[in-house]
């Protein structure tokens, strides 16, 4: 199948046409040659006639016609790469030679040789007043010759040059469509519902393994969020199952007492106060859903992240101090970043917050905002409570999960599920660690300060 499909891929029709621009190459390139080397080869010839006719010419001149008569009839007769003579008199008479036939044409005529094999030759015609006309003339075959050698060169180059541009388009299509299948198979295995499916590296660094890389990062995020949609549909029924059934067992009880209207007020009331944790709820995975589309990203701003780090400190530090806790703030001045003030300012107040609720009485909750030699700021928020085991710190930044699997504590379990969100739209790495103890979440801006 795939040799009926070589001759469709993108690399053999490439192949074809650097094929046909070598052979077209190849063509003007001897075509010039060509031209060049039979003008060369004509000039040569030419000059050779110029020379013994200018002989012929100063014997007439200096001896007369009979002495030139006398010079051809002396010259043994002409061999392949030999001059043929001819010398006529006034009335056109040949005198002496073989080229009287061509003394009415033009000085430069292209005659046969008139011997057995009658070869082609470059003849001279040269009058000289009041004695008549000498005729020089040199084969020719030697500028044949030296054509046909080159057209036949041509050809065979031609030919070699297409035959090895195709099988060399042969050999490239087979390698790409061999890499490009794997492409296909693996997709198609994803598609089918193989989420864990990847495109193979060879290894070699090349466009393919830098295109495999990024669909096989591409595939990755997929398989998390179809990953990531499950879980929020197990944990939407899973942790909306107790407060709808709370709601609903509460109006059954209602509609059950006798009409009173203080209880039936009472009942009124809890339903709403459910109805709102349940809006509260959509409306945090709402929230979490915009984020991760990234249309807010459209909105960045130029971000005084100390000045943001401040405000958070000091709306918290009387929060602390009302729950027996403190909040201790070291922040670096003038660091800013490009952002959304907004959901950065809810992300640190989601890790604030989270770690206040978490923690016991009396628990030091640090702040510290710095950068690293003027690049990449990180904000850090610790403690020194309980802190978090190791095998649950990637867990918690999911969708409803709570470390308190009875939910008896409050809150929905979105909080930092939303620090992931809000980080992950700006390109911040989040790093939980053991502050020994107590937690360490760091968060460390990807982009460098300006």
């Amino acid at each position: 199948m795939i040799q009926f499909r070589l001759f469709q891929t993108t690399a053999f029709r490439f192949a074809l046409l650097v094929s046909a621009l070598f052979t077209l190459l190849t063509a003007v390139l001897f075509a010039f040659v060509f031209f060049l080397l039979a003008d060369y080869a004509n000039s040569q010839i030419r000059s050779v006639i110029d020379v013994e006719s200018a002989r012929l010419i100063q014997i007439v001149q200096s001896a007369g016609l009979p002495a030139a008569v006398a010079f051809v009839r002396s010259r043994p007769l002409p061999g392949d790469r030999d001059p043929v003579y001819g010398i006529l008199d006034e009335s056109g008479r040949s005198l002496a030679g073989g080229l009287a036939f061509i003394a009415d044409g033009p000085d430069w005529q292209s005659i046969q040789q008139p011997l057995e094999d009658g070869e082609a030759l470059l003849a001279k015609r040269t009058a000289i007043p009041g004695k008549g006309a000498i005729l020089v003339a040199f084969p020719s075959g030697e500028e044949d010759e030296l054509k046909a050698a080159i057209l036949a060169a041509f050809a065979w180059a031609a030919a070699i040059t297409v035959v090895l541009s195709l099988l060399g388009g042969l050999i490239v299509s087979r390698s790409f469509l061999r890499r490009v299948e794997t492409f296909a198979t693996a997709t198609s295995r994803f598609a089918q519902g193989h989420l864990n499916e990847r495109v193979p590296l060879r290894g070699s660094n090349d466009e393919f393994d830098r295109l495999a890389t990024n669909i096989n990062e591409m595939l990755a995020q997929i398989e998390a969020l179809m990953e990531s949609m499950r879980q929020v549909s197990n944990d939407v029924a899973h942790d909306l199952r107790t407060p709808l059934s709370r709601l609903r067992h509460g109006l059954d009880l209602a509609r059950r007492k006798p009409a009173n209207a203080p209880a039936l007020q009472a009942a009124v009331d809890r339903a709403i106060s459910e109805t709102d944790d349940i809006l509260a709820t959509f409306a945090a995975l709402l929230r979490i859903a915009q984020i991760e589309a990234g249309t807010r990203r459209a909105a960045f701003a130029r971000v005084d992240l100390s000045s943001l780090c401040e405000n958070i400190s000091d709306i918290y530090t009387a929060v602390a101090e009302d729950g027996g806790r403190r909040i201790v703030a070291t922040i670096t001045p003038e660091i800013w970043i490009d952002g959304d003030s907004e959901l950065l300012t809810q992300m640190l107040a989601n890790v604030v917050e989270n770690a206040l609720r978490h923690t016991p009485v009396q628990t030091v909750i640090t702040i510290d905002l710095k950068s690293n030699q003027g690049e990449y700021p990180s904000i850090r928020v610790s403690d020194n409570g309980m802190g978090i085991p190791p095998e649950a710190r990637d867990a918690v930044f999911r969708r409803f999960y709570r470390m308190d699997n009875s939910r008896s504590t409050s809150g929905h379990g979105l909080g930092l599920a939303l620090v992931a969100a809000i980080a992950q739209l700006h390109d911040i790495d989040i790093h939980l660690s053991d502050n020994q103890p107590g937690l360490t979440i760091e968060m460390t801006f990807q982009g460098k300060q300006e």
